[in-house]
């Protein structure tokens, strides 16, 4: 039974796939380059590789599927989640530090005297 992986018709999303991987590559290129006055380098490394990730995951699978290799593009989604994922947590994590450091910049010293 054919799902859809093989036939003739299968470059056309496979090719669909390999495209939007590099318009997300183009819009993290974007977007990292933009300032942003909340953001630390860190964040935007961060961001950027996050976006990397997704761009690999992406053009990985696409180039996989024309390929015919169903395992490369298993491994390419795989990977991929797990970056986005853990990425994600980071990012989280330096927001909430930035956030913290923000607030305590903002409370006024008390002086005892």
């Amino acid at each position: 039974m054919d799902l859809g992986l093989t036939g003739e018709w299968h470059v056309f999303p496979a090719t669909g796939l390999v495209a939007v991987g590099l318009a997300v590559a183009a819009f993290t290129v974007w977007r990292t380059s933009r300032p942003r006055p909340a953001t630390t380098t860190v964040m935007r490394a961060v961001g950027a590789f996050r976006g990397t990730m997704i761009v690999f995951a992406l053009a990985g699978t696409g180039a996989a599927w024309l390929g015919g290799w169903p395992i490369l593009a298993a491994i390419a989604l795989a990977i991929g989640f797990e970056e986005t994922f853990e990425t994600s947590i980071v990012l989280g994590a330096l927001r909430r530090e930035s956030e913290a450091e923000a607030t305590a910049a903002k409370l006024e010293p008390v002086s005892i005297a």
